[in-house]
């Protein structure tokens, strides 16, 4: 740090401290901040509930969530992006990965052709 920031002090808060590019990053001063309304319910809520949906435990992050609600007396999980909501419910693992990959769902997709018996000179 020393060399790349020309920070000064002899522990890590000192060093930190003294780091000008860091005096215009300021921090949260309640819990009524955007780290919270919107990380909570855009990133959590459908991380946990894109696991639920393949079985897949999340338990720190059910726990943040459920912190988060208690603490902002909102409840996130309702409010927040919803495998429904996201309208991958009725998708398995291969085809939300496939989606997250290709940025289609199959369910969009509209076949050109339906029969690949279809001679080349009538395409």
């Amino acid at each position: 740090m020393a060399e790349v920031y020309d920070a000064k002090g002899n522990t890590l808060c000192e060093c930190l401290e003294s780091i000008d590019t860091y005096d215009a990053v300021t921090c949260a001063i309640d819990l009524n901040h955007r780290y919270i309304h919107e990380d909570v319910p855009t990133g959590l809520v459908p991380i946990s509930d894109i696991g639920r949906l393949v079985d897949i435990k999340t338990p720190a992050i059910d726990s943040i969530i459920s912190m988060a609600s208690q603490v902002c007396q909102q409840d996130f999980r309702s409010t927040g992006r919803s495998v429904e909501s996201l309208g991958l419910s009725e998708m398995g693992i291969d085809e939300i990965r496939e989606y997250v990959d290709v940025g289609i769902k199959r369910s969009e997709c509209v076949p050109i052709f339906k029969s690949r018996d279809i001679p080349i000179e009538d395409l």
